[in-house]
């Protein structure tokens, strides 16, 4: 398994600090070790900084993990429901979650833009993992 955590933070937003906060979030300790910036500039030429951490198989199951943990009751839900719309079936796991709750602590689904999550499971039985590993949260919250 390996992972892909990429966003972009905005020039009104202090990098550090979103940054510090995804990776408190999401359970990553060495926040510089796989880390990566490119400096880009808007539609209206602001400044915007494009951020990815490439994450290694332990990593990436812990912050997926994590995520499953954090989310709320509706998005556990949601995410059991319609798991077609979050992985498919080459191993491939797509989650969106929004980077204003983060920042704050809180983990949340988002539809678009935000924080992306990528991650790529050998096993070509991924839909059915994620579904067992979304019941066990489930379960182990009931």
């Amino acid at each position: 398994m390996r992972g892909i955590i990429s966003f972009i933070i905005h020039a009104t937003e202090d990098e550090e600090k979103v940054v510090k906060a995804i990776a408190n979030a999401l359970k990553i300790d060495d926040l510089m070790a796989s880390l990566s910036t490119q400096r880009l500039t808007g539609h209206f030429r602001n400044p915007i900084l494009y951020v990815k951490w490439l994450l290694p198989g332990k990593r990436t199951y812990e912050a997926v993990e994590s995520v499953l943990r954090a989310l709320d009751a509706t998005d556990k839900v949601y995410l059991e429901r319609h798991l077609e719309e979050f992985a498919d079936k080459k191993g491939n796991i797509y989650l969106r979650l929004k980077k204003q709750d983060l920042c704050l602590g809180r983990i949340a689904l988002s539809n678009a833009g935000g924080i992306k999550i990528y991650a790529k499971i050998k096993d070509k039985e991924i839909l059915k993992m994620l579904e067992m590993k979304v019941k066990k949260v489930l379960d182990t919250e009931s």
